[in-house]
């Protein structure tokens, strides 16, 4: 143990071990939470206990609001976690040892959710015990990610060289978040238990193998704090809303980081079902609805894959991007593109028989997103130093937690819109029961035909489905669009940080500041 006591660092940047570490480490965190984040329902309608009762639209209505209200409470618990990271007296390291205990215990408690629950049975037991685990999971899964993404601002002090890393971060949990969106849906159908359970057991064995590596080997900055601990100022619980809400700048980038979570939690997270009815339901394999090439398993995989690749492709030349057109230009353009393609997917890209220009669509479309998410996030990150100048505190923990409120609320809302778009969209809420009943059916080897083909026939016999299906398909297009749309004005136009240069001068004046032995606040 003496070894992590000795690893900390000085200078400008981490070690390169620490940075590729940390770079790995995004892969099955970010599965972990998309996991948990947009597939959670799909998990109970298809292959929880209490698909075979019959009291399942009532569980799924309960289930449903309580979720809302775990996320939401575990967005508050960030606050905890920061709190316990700022004022801690760690032997290890603040980041290692806040990092390692959250991945322990969020490991722990995805495993009581997802396959302990399930021993309590098929009622309203099941319902509880599913709801504890799964609040405390969120919960606890605070304090690994407040050690972890608070480090990107101990990785450089130079914006360049940390937008790269934390771009190579992103890219990285971008192909872990997007491969949990490709196959949750393409293999859940018609085998929703077994698949879903294999998916769950090697996203959580890898998270915690990887977590654990990069808490062994990774080395922290060599602060001030870090030396005279005894000197550290202590923060109240409350401290990530008590910033959030007095300081203009910081709320400013943590509404835009809202918006945009929320804009594509409602575009992916509500995905899923739209494509099982619009393309026939079914993954690999089956046949797509009227003779189609593609059921809607397979299209939400492909969806998923071009999503992912996208997002990665832009999370890694965003820093080449940005240095040569400037955050601001980027931003413009990619909310124009943003305009165009949510456009294209409600006309024809989410129709049968557009598959390839859908595919191509999200291709475009993601690989903007990701340019307005990275400069989004680091704006985050950056309105830490915008409030250390400000203040003379390193609020870094605080402001991550600020982030993750905004990102779990946003969870939250797009849980609620979920059953809200199906159920303002006539037949479709019924057609999810009638789902999850036949999945019950079939896991006991009750049904007496071809599930894909028992479920696609009853689709097909549903009156006004294209009626239905429209209303969706507005509900999934045009409302993150929005959403986005709002998120880049408020960053162009309001976010200070946003700005390259004016950056640069608050970094210059906080290392100026930094090497005083008395810090006085600005005004």
């Amino acid at each position: 143990m003496e070894f992590l006591k000795k690893r900390v660092f000085t200078g400008q940047d981490c070690p390169k071990l620490t940075s590729s570490l940390y770079v790995i480490c995004g892969l099955f965190k970010d599965a972990l939470f998309q996991f948990n984040s947009l597939f959670t329902l799909l998990y109970v309608q298809l292959a929880s206990p209490i698909s075979k009762n019959p009291s399942f639209t009532t569980m799924f209505f309960i289930i449903t609001m309580c979720l809302i209200g775990s996320k939401i409470l575990a967005g508050f618990f960030w606050s905890v976690a920061s709190h316990f990271q700022e004022n801690g007296k760690f032997r290890y390291g603040a980041h290692r040892t806040t990092t390692f205990i959250g991945a322990l215990l969020s490991t722990v408690f995805s495993i009581l959710t997802f396959f302990v629950a399930p021993l309590f049975g098929d009622g309203w037991p099941y319902v509880i015990a599913f709801l504890v685990f799964y609040t405390a999971s969120e919960c606890i899964f605070s304090i690994n990610d407040t050690g972890y993404c608070s480090y990107a601002n101990q990785i450089s002090l130079n914006e360049k060289t940390r937008g790269k890393i934390v771009g190579l971060a992103n890219a990285m949990g971008s192909l872990g978040s997007f491969s949990v969106a490709a196959l949750a849906p393409a293999i859940s159908a018609g085998n929703a238990k077994q698949n879903m359970s294999i998916i769950l057991i090697v996203i959580t064995t890898f998270y915690f193998i990887t977590q654990t590596l990069y808490c062994i080997f990774m080395m922290e900055r060599a602060t001030p704090e870090h030396i005279r601990m005894e000197k550290k100022e202590k923060t109240k619980l409350s401290e990530p809303l008590r910033i959030l809400f007095s300081d203009t700048q910081v709320f400013l980038a943590v509404l835009a980081f809202f918006f945009l979570f929320i804009s594509q939690f409602t575009l992916i997270g509500n995905l899923s079902s739209y494509l099982y009815y619009e393309f026939g339901y079914g993954g690999f394999g089956a046949s797509g609805k009227n003779g189609g090439f593609f059921s809607g398993g397979v299209v939400s995989f492909f969806f998923s894959v071009c999503y992912g690749i996208g997002c990665t492709i832009s999370n890694i030349v965003y820093a080449r991007v940005v240095a040569k057109f400037e955050k601001k230009k980027t931003l413009i353009a990619s909310g124009i593109v943003m305009i165009l393609s949510y456009v294209f997917l409600y006309t024809l890209g989410l129709r049968r028989g557009y598959e390839i220009f859908l595919f191509l669509d999200v291709l475009i479309h993601s690989f903007f997103q990701g340019f307005i998410f990275l400069a989004l996030t680091m704006n985050v990150y950056s309105s830490a130093e915008w409030y250390e100048l400000k203040t003379g505190k390193q609020r870094a923990a605080s402001i991550n937690a600020a982030k993750a409120l905004a990102v779990k609320v946003a969870n939250g809302a797009q849980t609620g819109l979920f059953y809200l778009f199906l159920a303002i969209s006539p037949n479709l809420l019924n057609l999810n029961a009638k789902v999850a009943e036949f999945e019950s059916l079939n896991n006991r080897g009750q049904l007496a035909g071809n599930i894909i083909d028992e479920v696609n026939n009853y689709i097909g016999g549903i009156p006004n489905l294209e009626s239905s299906l429209s209303i969706y398909r507005i509900s999934i297009t045009f409302v993150p669009m929005l959403f986005i749309l709002l998120a880049v004005i408020i960053t162009v136009l309001f976010v200070k940080v946003n700005d390259e240069k004016t950056y640069a001068s608050y970094v210059q004046q906080i290392q100026e500041k930094r090497k005083e032995p008395e810090r006085e606040e600005i005004e």
